[in-house]
């Protein structure tokens, strides 16, 4: 079964893996803008492309920020 690709999804490209996530833009018919981390923005023909699509719990675990550590934390001046 095929699942349809909508704008906000992530998704890779099974045939550039270098590519790494990429979100998609947009979606016109068989057209699909996506805008890749290491590739920027691409628009690929679905037709010839079946794209994978990312579980959204695996994007925000890569992409979450990670946390500083209070010693790293900077300190505001001291005011005199």
């Amino acid at each position: 079964m095929h699942t349809p690709l909508e704008p906000g999804q992530w998704v890779r490209h099974p045939g550039e893996p270098g590519w790494g996530l990429g979100q998609i833009q947009s979606v016109a018919g068989s057209r699909v803008t996506v805008n890749f981390q290491h590739a920027g923005k691409r628009t690929i023909e679905a037709l010839r492309v079946t794209l994978e699509i990312v579980d959204p719990s695996v994007v925000v675990s890569k992409f979450a920020p990670l946390p500083i550590s209070r010693s790293l934390r900077t300190s505001k001046p001291e005011r005199h």
